[in-house]
């Protein structure tokens, strides 16, 4: 049976298919709906020792088996990497979905790479992490917490899965196309995937989820969460018990809602510099894929 696998990129609408579009379409398994695809999880999770393809494997036809006859998407984020991981796992990750599963077909969804940062490094501060810009760009894989700008280099992410899955099984996918026409990205959609049309309610396409602080918010957080406990500061100022990141995070989402996205709209925080800096390093890699691929990625501003 044919499956599809949704690997990310976060930050670009996933959460959206994952709750309003792959679960909605009559034609398609949905693996949270599905017993025993607790497997794909452990994909990502699992140490290398404890990695077995064979039994996972095992695990996956025995839930297909199980399900109906229909068409199964699979669709998790962190499939693609951990951000802030610096993306050590994108490749070892493809290559356990191969082991796994041996043919799939692969949708990526990308995003201009300036943009996607200003929302990864607005999601590292709704963690608990208090640097700046700058010094999130330059955390090191001495830290627990680092980041790659290897990362977004998509075309290599896309070549290595194309490379692993065949090239007509790839399938890349513009997050500023969604948010120009939500018809004409999903239309894309359902034709790789060779289903009818999704028939999702407008509101829903104009709802955004997980949105990210407001410019208040932001400054805020950073330096709230020198004094709340995360990952990033085991040892907080405030005693966890009365407050920790996810109770102030809780707190400025709503805030956000009420008030602060109105009075203090998000903006990008990345400077000229580092935004000229970055266009620089991402040119070569968006011009190959957009030659490879066909992508439109001039009219979407991303840097070539």
């Amino acid at each position: 049976m044919s499956v599809i696998v949704h690997v990310g990129y976060p930050k670009t609408a996933s959460t959206w298919l994952q709750t309003r579009v792959f679960p909605a379409h009559p034609g398609l398994d949905y693996w949270r709906d599905v017993p025993g695809f607790d497997w794909v999880n452990k994909v990502v999770n699992l140490h290398d020792f404890d990695f077995d393809a064979k039994a996972l494997r095992e695990r996956y036809r025995a839930g297909r088996d199980s399900a109906a006859a229909r068409l199964a998407v699979i669709s998790l984020e962190g499939l693609v990497g951990d951000a802030f991981a610096g993306g050590w796992d994108t490749c070892r990750n493809a290559d356990r979905l191969r082991a796994v599963l041996g043919e799939a077909r692969i949708i990526i969804s990308i995003r201009e790479q300036v943009s996607m940062l200003d929302s990864l490094y607005k999601q590292y501060l709704a963690q608990g992490g208090i640097g700046s810009v700058k010094s999130f760009l330059g955390l090191r894989p001495a830290g627990r917490t680092h980041f790659s700008l290897n990362y977004l280099r998509y075309d290599r992410a896309a070549g290595y899965y194309r490379a692993l899955f065949g090239e007509d099984s790839v399938y890349v996918c513009l997050y500023e196309q969604l948010l120009e026409s939500p018809d004409a990205f999903l239309r894309g959609l359902s034709d790789f995937l060779g289903i009818d049309g999704f028939d999702v309610d407008e509101r829903s396409m104009r709802k955004k989820e997980n949105p990210g602080f407001s410019a208040f918010s932001t400054a805020v957080a950073r330096v709230a969460n020198r004094f709340l406990y995360s990952d990033f500061n085991p040892v907080p100022l405030v005693p966890p018990r009365l407050v920790g990141v996810p109770g102030m995070r809780t707190f400025l989402k709503r805030a956000d809602t009420a008030l602060f996205g109105r009075l203090f709209p998000a903006k990008s925080i990345i400077d000229q510099n580092t935004r000229v800096f970055l266009e620089d390093y991402y040119r070569s890699g968006n011009r190959a894929l957009a030659g490879e691929l066909g992508l439109p990625l001039a009219k979407y501003g991303y840097p070539l």
